[in-house]
């Protein structure tokens, strides 16, 4: 395997997680920079708090990462910042656009991506 993925989890628990994996590494003699981190994840974005859906009202268990856009580019920047290199993204309005749209058009910029 050449990638690994976790979702729907907060950064605590994905580093926590990563943790497991390194030493899985470890036991097994593998070099684990030598895997590309993704993350699986729901979002919710929106400019008011009206607009932003913070609980999954099917699944409230999942994790989401939600809030404004500023709110959203700064958490998902947490997860850069770790080293997450690839994330899959499934908005709460889904099959609509506009939560993609805002991404696109107000998160995306505020990424560092590099």
């Amino acid at each position: 395997a050449d990638w690994w993925n976790i979702g729907f989890r907060p950064l605590p628990e994905y580093k926590a997680k990563v943790e497991i994996l390194h030493q899985h590494c470890a036991d097994v003699g593998r070099d684990p920079s030598t895997l590309l981190l993704s993350y699986y994840g729901h979002v919710s974005v929106g400019r008011s708090e009206g607009e932003i859906e913070r609980v999954d009202p099917v699944r409230p268990n999942i994790y989401r990462i939600a809030g404004t856009p500023e709110e959203v580019a700064a958490e998902i920047n947490t997860y850069i910042d770790f080293g997450v290199q690839h994330m899959m993204l499934k908005f709460s309005d889904y099959p609509a656009l506009g939560q993609l749209e805002l991404f696109m058009g107000e998160v995306v910029p505020r990424l560092r991506l590099g």
